[in-house]
């Protein structure tokens, strides 16, 4: 990577390369940790979570993604839960009537 990105042309010692290269490195981490956060909606993603979606080159759906994450798995099975409250209450509500 030192190489490819020329860092060696403009660092003068070991410990300049070793540290512009970690720079480079948080901040591409940063960046795709805002991709992902725009693409799932999930601000704080799980390490697991965030690798598959690297691994993955970044690509998919944001529902493939979303799915993929364990606080949108609390969150759909939540949103699910509310669905089938409001359809009884519904029902109930018709029985009633």
């Amino acid at each position: 990577m030192e190489v490819s990105l020329g860092i060696q042309r403009i660092a003068k010692s070991k410990s300049d390369r070793d540290g512009l290269l970690i720079k480079a490195a948080l901040r591409s981490l940063e960046r795709s940790v805002e991709n992902y956060r725009g693409m799932t909606g999930i601000r704080h993603p799980e390490y697991d979570a965030f690798m598959d979606w690297l691994n993955s080159d970044g690509k998919g759906s944001k529902e493939e993604n979303i799915q993929k994450a364990p606080e949108a798995q609390i969150s759909s099975s939540t949103a699910e839960l509310s669905a089938s409250h409001a359809d009884t209450d519904a029902n109930h509500t018709e029985v009633e009537a």
